[in-house]
């Protein structure tokens, strides 16, 4: 280290010329760095429900959404301009980019009896004369329909939602999904203020990861910032010296540029939880740097040149920065393992950045503290009055100090068992964006937001028909509306209900299913035929017929309580609907979030005994280094050779340099007991 220390001091200009230009060239790789807002991004490939989710949207469609939250501020919405509101709405809906559905209270599909048939006609179509009793009328109509109150109406006709699906092609999902969301942020604005009466927000999974989006840019623009500042106060405060404070700020913004070029030049993408890297760099650099300048500026040795200086501060700091430094590398490179990939991103990135916070403590800084003109104080600084205060403290008491600490250390541990692992993703969110809001309006109206997905198999093409096929479900969906937090359960057997009610003269009591297999077939070819454009059973039944969704709409439950309704369902299949068994898995995007906190948990304790591992191998090579050098001496010592000469030796080597190292060395004593590097 004196070696390094010295021709570090001896060549400051090349050292900065070589670390900056090597700096800016990694800086250089910004320019490929991509941002990717997609929330599947957060799951590996081999993720297990990934795997399982993944064919069953290939079958039916993936469920990227947008959903417009309308709510009635007083009274409901069912009058006659309200009404137009929402038709008007779903009109202009249809323009934002991807559309590939719509589903809202107005253009509900429902089946009606019509003489000696049926009719499937929107409940009111836009265009059509309406009038105050009629508005009346069709919220009684409304409550009638099992397949529409609780998935886009409530209950109480206050609240309605406009579920809009959307496909992107895959290249392009992060650039139209802001072209969408931009656009529907515009028409929620624009119906806002032409009908105030309305509360209208705008939630779904495009509004989630768009919010995901937002609350990156704000951590780069208000938190990044901030964090700057704090820092810049701190080193203020703690260095007194702006020149000093300066080169430190340059050293650590050089270690978060040059650490987000890498991760760009190996193809990292930058997501919400990979934005934290930057402020956490900056605070590694900070602290690599900050003990390096005390060392250098403490007025021990008032006749030292600044470059005397900066190569005692190197020679006190060096091994202890270096050894950080590696430490906090193999700490971050262990949280590397988790399954999540942004969250592994992050350690990827904070590790290179800690390695070249270390790198440029050791060069860039030392080197433009020795050529930038600064002053030291001459009294303490406040920091170091505090600190030597402590430290007696400490050696004055050290086995308090250590029970003090230890109980505190295992009292505060122990609340970790009291904590629970229950995530829901909506509340990652501040309640100062709007999508929250929207969300967890929707979820106490109508829920919904999250749900679970079957695809429930006939064993044979065409079966969906087959009568026992359809009273198994039947009871499946009876049993899953009776499970805490469930709002809403949707399939083929309420289809077939309501149009075997309208086929029967529209009596409530009608409102079940068909009598025998032809008349299934039949209703069913009946209803897919009278359907719409952009209204059709895609999402629902597979084109052979084989297999049809059943859809579990869910309130605000937790990811415990969801991962236990889809092992209870399966149970219940298995005792109850030995046909369905087979294939009542749950699957969709929710139970993809549901047990992002156990992974991440998983991924921290695998992380913690690797870390571990990683820095007490580190921490036990330097401490062998010491050991053998101590036995250098002792050996010495033993054979009756007298100390102060090889200490001598040593002393004289490491001051070939201007430090005005001793001659000798007290014999029980050694100033430097660290062999010269």
């Amino acid at each position: 280290m004196h070696a390094y220390a010295n021709w570090i001091t001896n060549h400051p200009w090349r050292v900065l010329a070589v670390s900056l230009i090597i700096a800016l060239a990694l800086s250089t790789g910004l320019a490929q760095l991509t941002v990717r807002s997609d929330s599947r991004m957060l799951f590996a490939q081999k993720e297990t429900d990934r795997l399982a989710l993944e064919p069953f949207e290939r079958t039916y469609g993936r469920d990227d959404t947008l959903i417009f939250v309308i709510g009635a501020r007083t009274g409901d919405l069912f009058t006659v301009q309200r009404l137009q509101a929402l038709n008007e709405l779903t009109d202009a809906a249809w323009l934002l980019p991807g559309v590939t559905r719509i589903d809202s209270p107005t253009h509900f599909q429902r089946a009606q009896a019509l003489d000696d048939g049926m009719q499937i006609a929107p409940l009111f179509r836009a265009g059509d004369s309406l009038s105050a009793l009629h508005a009346r009328r069709l919220k009684h109509e409304a409550l009638l329909e099992p397949m529409l109150i609780g998935r886009l109406l409530s209950a109480d006709g206050r609240t309605g939602r406009v579920t809009v699906n959307v496909h992107f092609p895959p290249g392009s999902v992060t650039s139209q999904a802001a072209a969408a969301m931009s656009a529907s942020q515009a028409l929620v604005t624009r119906f806002a203020l032409r009908y105030p009466e309305l509360e209208i927000g705008l939630s779904g999974s495009i509004a989630l990861d768009h919010a995901v989006v937002e609350a990156s840019t704000y951590d780069r623009t208000v938190l990044l910032p901030i964090t700057v500042l704090v820092l810049l106060g701190i080193m203020v405060l703690v260095l007194r010296a702006a020149v000093v404070v300066l080169a430190t700020l340059m050293s650590s913004a050089l270690s978060a540029l040059s650490a987000a070029g890498c991760a760009a030049l190996f193809g990292i993408p930058l997501s919400s939880p990979s934005v934290a890297a930057a402020p956490i760099i900056l605070i590694i650099a900070c602290c690599y740097g900050l003990p390096v300048c005390m060392s250098v500026m403490r007025p021990r040795a008032k006749e030292q040149c600044n470059r005397d200086a900066v190569c005692e501060a190197l020679i006190t700091c060096g091994w202890p920065i270096t050894l950080a430094s590696l430490g906090t590398t193999a700490g971050c490179l262990a949280l590397a393992l988790s399954d999540l990939p942004p969250f592994a991103h992050l350690e990827l990135i904070v590790a290179a950045g800690a390695i070249l916070a270390g790198l440029l403590t050791l060069t860039v800084l030392p080197a433009a503290l020795c050529v930038l003109p600064w002053r030291r104080h001459a009294s303490p600084m406040p920091v170091e009055r505090l600190s030597m205060a402590i430290a007696e403290w400490v050696m004055l008491w050290p086995w308090r100090v250590l029970a003090i600490v230890g109980l505190a250390t295992t009292g505060l541990s122990a609340l970790v068992f009291t904590s629970t692992l229950d995530k829901r993703y909506a509340g990652h969110f501040s309640q100062r964006h709007d999508v929250r809001q929207a969300t967890e309006r929707l979820n106490e109206a109508l829920g919904g937001f999250y749900h679970l997905a079957f695809s429930l198999d006939a064993n044979e093409p065409g079966g969906i028909t087959r009568l026992d096929y359809l009273e198994q479900v039947d009871r499946f969906a009876q049993w899953l509306r009776r499970q805490p937090g469930v709002t809403h359960v949707q399939g083929l057997v309420d289809i077939l209900k309501s149009v075997n009610r309208a086929m029967n003269g529209g009596g409530h009591a009608q409102y079940r299913l068909p009598d025998s297999r032809d008349d299934a077939v039949q209703f069913l070819a009946l209803y897919e035929m009278s359907l719409p454009w952009g209204t059709d059973l895609k999402h629902q039944l597979t084109t052979d017929k084989q297999s049809s969704r059943l859809t579990v709409s869910l309130g605000d439950v937790s990811a415990v309580s969801m991962r236990a309704l889809q092992a209870a369902a399966h149970q219940w299949a298995q005792e109850h609907a030995p046909l369905l068994a087979p294939s009542a898995h749950a699957t969709g995007t929710s139970l993809l979030f549901a047990p992002i906190g156990n992974r991440n948990t998983q991924g921290a304790h695998k992380a913690l005994l690797v870390g571990t591992v990683l820095v007490w191998l580190i921490i036990m090579l330097r401490t062998l280094d010491l050991s053998l050098t101590s036995t250098y001496w002792r050996l010495h010592r033993q054979q009756g050779l007298p100390p102060h000469r090889p200490c001598a030796k040593a002393c004289a080597r490491q001051g070939q340099g201007s430090l005005p190292w001793p001659s000798s060395c007290p014999a029980d004593s050694h100033a430097w007991p660290f062999p010269a590097s």
